[in-house]
């Protein structure tokens, strides 16, 4: 009798010590720097936020740093597709109009700091300049931007009507 209540026991134990592993999150291993082997440290997801986007992210991040630094801009808000940046700019002197030496300005700025973007959309519109930062914000917490496809067509089609 007792052989009996060993195996049962024993039987007990291991079928608690399957669900007790069998129910853990799948624990990552740390990304390494491949040129340094050094680990990678993973900060808050900011448009950076994982994998390829995560790169867009940081670019986008160091382009809306360097145009939100000229005179004439208040603030920026920068969303990278492919070679594609759209640029939300708050201008100085609460204007909304973005002329065209500014604009051809903001464009220098941003092709300077990321020598990967070949085109640039330029809008101070309110509600486009909304759309950009939602967009940005989204991505910084780690949403795939390509989820934003149509989103961000439609405002690529409302800075520039013919692209």
């Amino acid at each position: 009798m007792s052989n009996r209540k060993l195996i049962i026991a024993l039987c007990l134990v291991m079928v608690f010590a399957v669900f007790a592993t069998g129910c853990r999150p799948l624990e990552r291993p740390v990304p390494r720097d491949p040129h340094t082997d050094e680990e990678i440290k993973e900060t808050t997801p900011r448009m950076d936020a994982r994998g390829g986007d995560g790169n867009l992210t940081a670019r986008a991040e160091r382009i809306a740093d360097a145009v939100a630094k000229m005179e004439e801009v208040r603030s920026a808000y920068v969303v990278i597709t492919d070679t594609t940046a759209l640029v939300g700019v708050a201008l100085a002197g609460n204007t909304n109009d973005v002329a065209t030496d500014l604009k051809r300005r903001i464009e220098d700025v941003v092709t300077k700091t990321d020598r990967e973007i070949d085109r640039v959309a330029v809008t101070a519109d309110p509600d486009l300049i909304t759309r950009i930062r939602n967009v940005a914000d989204e991505t910084g917490r780690g949403r795939p931007l390509s989820g934003f496809g149509r989103e961000v067509e439609e405002i690529l089609r409302r800075i520039i009507p013919n692209a």
